[in-house]
């Protein structure tokens, strides 16, 4: 009986339009932040930070409590109040807009639709 092993190359493409309020997340705020999470460049923290927040949802999925930001609003375009996609914390108690991080929403335009898939053959054992 033969075995065969296979390296797999999946890209997976998620786009996300992403708002900060900048009155809550200054550059000092940010520069903070990122003593403690994720590290982010003067000049760019808002941009490495939104960076961050991309990362966070495709890694470990929409509607997830993400390290560094908590519970952040997403919904599906067009984003409406009444969109926004329902979250759960402990024991599977829906967070509430009180648990919210605020001044963060995310509007996901794509996600995990788009796969690209590579396979190679890499031996037969």
């Amino acid at each position: 009986m033969a075995i065969q092993k296979f390296t797999v190359e999946v890209v997976r493409t998620d786009e996300y339009e992403i708002t900060i309020d900048d009155s809550i997340y200054t550059e000092d705020y940010l520069e903070q932040w990122s003593e403690s999470f994720f590290e982010t460049e003067e000049g760019n923290r808002q941009e490495d930070f939104a960076k961050h927040i991309a990362l966070g949802i495709s890694l470990a999925g929409k509607a997830q409590s993400l390290e560094g930001f908590g519970f952040v609003k997403q919904a599906f375009k067009p984003v409406d109040e009444n969109d926004i996609e329902p979250q759960y914390g402990y024991n599977r108690k829906q967070i509430t807009e009180q648990e919210y991080t605020p001044g963060i929403q995310v509007k996901i335009l794509e996600y995990n639709d788009g796969h690209e898939v590579e396979i190679f053959e890499t031996q037969k054992v």
